[in-house]
């Protein structure tokens, strides 16, 4: 949206005066903080904030300044909505991760053993984790999951998770996908399969 935005600055004449500024707090809630509380002044006419720990950031900041929201897997769980000042699009749900199980499930279907890697301090991965749990239940496989705190403690984590899995699955995480060259790497050495939510991250 912001690109499209960019972008059509050179063509629309309304938005020639447009101007846009960019954040970014790195999965860092203490920074997301400082920078949701810096975007609400008065000069600022809409926020848009990409993934939950920034939409809930905005949306604890006491203005009224519209609030644009995506990347957010649980808006109502996170507290973004309802809202009369937020609105925007979830980027997961139990339709897109019962399908992503089932396409594991297809591909991989001498996969017994499924493991995850998440931070447990971000609501929008609990929300998928309950998700996942559910789905591989439905589908009779054995679902291992492993929680981290930081980047750094990647390494270590997909090291013991890969020697007990068939294949490890990242959907939507933001501390998995901030270190996920690490976690590629481990997977390649151990040669177990990753599955990534969001192919982004791999750019």
């Amino acid at each position: 949206l912001i690109n499209y935005l960019e972008s059509s600055k050179k063509t629309n004449s309304k938005l020639t005066n447009l101007n846009i500024e960019r954040y970014n707090a790195n999965a860092n809630p203490q920074r997301a903080k400082e920078l949701a509380e810096n975007v609400s002044r008065t000069d600022v006419q809409l926020i848009i904030a990409i993934d939950t720990q920034a939409a809930q950031a905005v949306t604890k900041t006491p203005t009224k300044i519209p609030l644009l929201y995506g990347a957010v897997a649980d808006p109502q769980g996170a507290g973004i909505i309802p809202s009369d000042r937020a609105t925007g699009i979830q980027n997961a749900g139990p339709d897109i991760i019962r399908k992503a199980i089932t396409v594991i499930h297809s591909l991989f279907p001498s996969v017994k053993r499924i493991g995850t890697i998440y931070n447990p301090a971000e609501q929008n991965s609990v929300y998928v984790q309950k998700l996942i749990k559910q789905f591989s239940d439905s589908l009779k496989l054995e679902l291992i999951q492993r929680t981290v705190t930081d980047p750094t403690q990647l390494s270590s984590t997909t090291e013991d998770l890969a020697s007990q899995v068939d294949l490890i699955y990242s959907a939507n995480d933001n501390t998995v996908n901030l270190g996920v060259a690490t976690v590629v790497s481990v997977c390649n050495a151990k040669r177990k399969p990753f599955v990534i939510g969001d192919l982004s991250t791999l750019s």
